[in-house]
């Protein structure tokens, strides 16, 4: 095909900038109806029936993106991502998250009628959604897929893996072309490996670029940024015939993921033979930073053993502050400095942080406890400060237990005074199982399942891989097809007995509170490895494929859905297997927004509804007041839905 039937084909292209961003993310696929824009339930909405309330919290790292051939929306996702965003063209609102379990994204494909999009995983397996509900379909694509795998090198760098290959400089000739190259120049490919951009054009801050034809080695369309929306370079497109795409590649380090500045590409000239490109804005030239944005580090997020909270600490020196949210009613109840680490008590009442300003390998010197809303700082004894220094709660929050070697220290979360010291013996490597609520510590070593009670070390395991854990309040003891317990109330402990091979090495982290259910390694119809969560009393699958975190009562389990562009949480309920919540951290980190299934949203304290749209397939509606009313959820009544 001549350069000139080839910009033919390029008709009325449309260029979607980078949203250069640290953002979080959309929503995950498991709660189909708050991902998906499906229809759900809504008795009583009217006109606003089947809508569901959709963050516009997606996160970066964009490296490929595909068109509907309809041109209304397309796909943005990254090598290795665990789902893809689908995004109205028109105005750039994410309308739902594509994702499976264990999902890595090398490939994608879309069907000529747009109605079904199809993802390939690096083990080669498919999947398929349908496009206007996200919910699954049949998994055999209609259409080539597109491989994401290299779309983009450095021409020279460090990272041997994103080094532009000699054969694709040599095979192209681009050093010739392009010889003002320079280390760290990006070499972007389209997915059909047929254009690149190759650096810049002139002057870096002319945002000047070009397609560069690699068949024909010509340039296909020159262009020029009529401003700078984000600040970065464009990274990654594709071509569908009608429309270009950019997007950044920076990942989880910049605020600005969703603002988008769309051009739109028209041609003039002479039938045969060159033309001339003119590109016009239509949507977007932005670059809006949330109020209160750090984007100096990244930030770890988790939830509160009982299901309660959401947790903020974790990122590097000079990070913002230890915090936590009630998801009860989106109020921020702990806001700590300076940098630390924290646990929480599992009934939610205590929160202790040990400070690291210097960084994770450095002595700790202070402790911060607030119980109940009332905050105290203690300095830590100079015989505990270490970088070693392990901290645990009892579930009562009354009592804070200091581990360094074979020295153990019992405080009062009320004043900071010891109330009991152990000496563990250096022949016993010791894991802290518990801190009771009476602030007794109980220890395991795991070599010969002896037990730390009362002072001194009791052997207690009686058969071959018999797991010994704390018996809670909430346990009931099984004897099932996977385990037999043996309870052994005066010390505090249960002796679970294994019954089926699957239970052999199965770890404490991987088994309930209430002893009913356990996490156990499968595999899925393509034969990739996965986890399910099944019942103990007769083995059959509670939840496929998940794997997570027990709230200490035992009904529910927390799934952390993260990878390299999005964070979210799940919380599923075990008796009936379905989703009662997802939580992701808003844009600014400074948050969260919590949608249900049916399609109701909660804010943290000081979010925007700016951040929030109604979708339902592919039709999308702003909040207003009328929507506020209906889709905003209230406060819960309890912690534990």
């Amino acid at each position: 095909m001549t350069i000139v039937a080839r910009t033919a084909t390029l008709l009325a292209m449309a260029l979607v900038v980078f949203a250069c961003g640290r953002a979080n993310p959309t929503l995950a696929g498991e709660a189909k109806a708050a991902a998906g824009g499906a229809a759900v339930e809504s008795p009583g909405r009217g006109e606003l029936t089947g809508f569901v309330a959709t963050p516009q919290a997606a996160a970066g790292g964009n490296q490929a993106f595909l068109i509907a051939p309809n041109g209304s929306w397309f796909l943005a996702t990254s090598p290795r991502a665990s789902g893809a965003r689908l995004i109205d063209i028109s105005n750039g609102i994410t309308l739902r998250f594509l994702t499976s379990p264990g999902l890595h994204i090398a490939a994608l494909s879309i069907s000529p009628d747009s109605k079904t999009v199809f993802a390939r995983d690096y083990d080669g397996h498919d999947v398929a959604w349908d496009a206007a509900t996200g919910e699954p379909a049949p998994s055999i694509p209609t259409a080539d897929f597109r491989d994401i795998t290299k779309l983009w090198f450095s021409y020279e760098g460090n990272d041997a893996e994103r080094r532009a290959p000699v054969e694709l400089l040599t095979r192209y000739h681009l050093q010739v072309h392009f010889p003002q190259l320079k280390r760290f120049d990006k070499i972007t490919l389209n997915p059909t490996k047929e254009y690149a951009i190759v650096g810049y054009v002139g002057d870096a801050d002319w945002k000047s670029f070009q397609i560069w034809d690699l068949k024909n080695e010509k340039t296909a369309v020159f262009f020029r940024l009529a401003s700078d929306p984000c600040g970065f370079d464009p990274s990654a497109f594709d071509y569908d015939g009608r429309h270009l795409i950019f997007g950044n590649s920076r990942g989880e380090s910049e605020s600005n993921q969703l603002d988008f500045a769309i051009f739109e590409i028209a041609y003039s000239g002479p039938d045969e033979g060159p033309k001339t490109a003119h590109a016009t804005q239509i949507l977007g030239n932005k670059c809006s930073v949330p109020p209160s944005f750090d984007g100096g580090s990244e930030q770890e997020f988790s939830i509160s053993p009982a299901g309660g909270l959401m947790l903020r600490g974790g990122g590097l020196p000079g990070s913002p502050e230890w915090a936590a949210w009630d998801l009860r009613n989106g109020k921020k109840v702990a806001s700590i400095h300076p940098d630390g680490e924290g646990v929480v008590s599992s009934d939610g009442s205590t929160i202790v942080v040990l400070h690291n300003p210097k960084g994770f390998d450095s002595h700790s010197s202070r402790i911060t406890v607030q119980r109940y809303g009332r905050r105290k700082t203690f300095n830590i004894p100079r015989s505990l400060q270490s970088d070693g220094l392990q901290v645990g709660i009892s579930p009562n929050g009354r009592w804070i237990a200091l581990h360094l070697a074979e020295t153990i220290v019992v405080w009062s979360a009320r004043d900071g005074k010891v109330a009991k010291k152990y000496q563990v013996s250096r022949d016993h490597p010791a894991i802290v199982l518990q801190i009771t609520d009476r602030g007794d510590v109980l220890l395991v070593d795991e070599r010969d399942g002896a037990v730390f009670v009362n002072g001194r070390w009791r052997a207690v395991r009686t058969v071959e891989h018999g797991l010994i854990v704390p018996l809670t309040p909430n346990f009931h003891a099984q004897c099932g097809v996977m385990f037999c317990d043996r309870v052994m109330a005066d010390l505090g402990v249960v002796e679970r007995q294994p019954r089926d091979a699957r239970a052999r090495d199965v770890a404490r982290a991987d088994l309930s509170p209430d002893g009913r259910y356990m996490i156990v390694r499968a595999r899925d119809k393509e034969d990739s490895l996965t986890h399910d969560v099944i019942d103990i009393a007769d083995g059959h699958v509670v939840l496929p494929g998940k794997t997570g975190n027990f709230v200490s009562n035992g009904r529910s389990l927390i799934v952390r859905e993260i990878d390299a562009d999005r964070v979210n949480f799940i919380k599923y309920d075990l008796p009936t297997g379905k989703p009662v919540w997802t939580v992701t951290p808003n844009r600014a980190q400074d948050g969260f927004y919590m949608t249900f299934p049916d399609g109701r949203v909660r804010f943290s304290a000081g979010a925007h509804y700016g951040d929030l749209v109604l979708v339902r397939g592919f039709e999308v509606r702003h909040f207003g007041i009328e929507e506020t009313k209906q889709f905003v959820a209230p406060p819960d009544a309890v912690r534990d839905r």
